[in-house]
């Protein structure tokens, strides 16, 4: 096994990820649980129990949260400094800057945070951009995403995308 991951790798792996949120969100199930998100009393009224869905989208969530957290403790050394609290406000500011509610805006929100925060990672060590020597003191990647996400909260409520998905083919509303 390798001990790296290759962006090929981390491009597949993000595929299959997207493919299976695209599948569930179209499923019966995850309807039903647009469903219970958006009126719960509607959702209650067709037969849906709000409880039970909840309980099942928690527990998925928390199981691919942990199996995340499992594949990235393995990449770390022994001492746990590298798991810290900025990493669970980008990952919060992917959500807000893309849109919490929709796959294209989660999407969306990791590849925009993730190429800001890295580029402002190097820039905090020293860098050069387009002929000028750019040298940010620590923390500023933070300060800087924390504005943006606050900027995207009072300008666009729901994100980037606006709570829409990206619609590949014509056919029904999902």
């Amino acid at each position: 096994m390798p001990e790296t991951t290759g962006l090929r790798q981390a491009a597949l792996g993000a595929l299959v990820v997207i493919v299976i949120a695209f599948a569930y969100g179209r499923s019966r199930f995850g309807r039903l649980l647009r469903a219970t998100r958006e009126d719960p009393a509607a959702a209650r009224a067709v037969g849906a129990s709000v409880y039970r869905q909840r309980l099942i989208a928690f527990t998925l969530s928390g199981l691919l949260a942990g199996l995340a957290g499992g594949l990235y403790v393995h990449l770390l050394p022994l001492n746990t400094e590298g798991v810290y609290l900025d990493l669970t406000f980008i990952t919060l500011a992917m959500l807000v800057i893309g849109g919490a509610t929709s796959l294209w805006g989660a999407v969306v929100g990791a590849l925009a945070v993730s190429a800001l925060d890295s580029y402002l990672a190097v820039a905090e060590n020293g860098t050069s951009l387009f002929g000028w020597h750019i040298d940010l003191p620590a923390g500023t990647r933070v300060v800087i995403v924390g504005a943006l996400m606050a900027l995207v909260l009072i300008l666009r409520p729901s994100g980037l995308t606006g709570g829409r998905e990206l619609r590949f083919w014509p056919g029904r509303a999902s």
